[in-house]
């Protein structure tokens, strides 16, 4: 009778956490989908947010559908070369408000901030900077995108 017990309860806690998931994932604010747009350099946008998924502890995540989904962020560089960098949303958390943060270090540093709003909509700052190796600096400057469920990039 013990053992029916114990298995009883592992089951009931299993139901209650995935439940607990269901239940976060049904009173977000954010309408989980697609989002596709445009930067203000003409690139193209595709994020998805997903709401109570496994990446982000039942919370809203926002990430790229796939590799070649990365945001393209040109560069124009002090010379006369340019550089470019993707801004790689990989499972960033959506904060209360709406806001992710993603701060990426590699060949440029690149700073973001997006909003993602109650009506199915997104808009984001990022800004990337590198220096080339023979020190020549390369920046995009401030860098807008937009986007919304449904959207289009053209």
């Amino acid at each position: 009778m013990l053992r029916k017990s114990a298995v009883l309860v592992v089951v009931l806690v299993i139901a209650s956490l995935g439940s607990a998931s269901a239940l976060a994932a049904a009173k977000s604010p954010f309408k989980p989908g697609l989002y596709v747009g445009k930067t203000s350099q003409g690139e193209p946008v595709k994020l998805r947010l997903t709401v109570g998924g496994e990446a982000c502890d039942g919370n809203p995540c926002l990430f790229a559908p796939n590799d070649e989904a990365e945001i393209y962020i040109a560069e124009t560089c002090s010379g006369e070369g340019s550089t470019n960098e993707y801004l790689d949303l990989a499972g960033d958390l959506v904060t209360k408000s709406g806001t992710v943060h993603a701060n990426e270090e590699g060949f440029s540093k690149t700073i973001a901030t997006l909003k993602v709003l109650h009506n199915g909509t997104l808009t984001g700052k990022v800004r990337s900077t590198s220096k080339l190796e023979d020190g020549e600096k390369c920046d995009s400057g401030p860098v807008t995108l937009s986007a919304k469920i449904g959207g289009s990039t053209k």
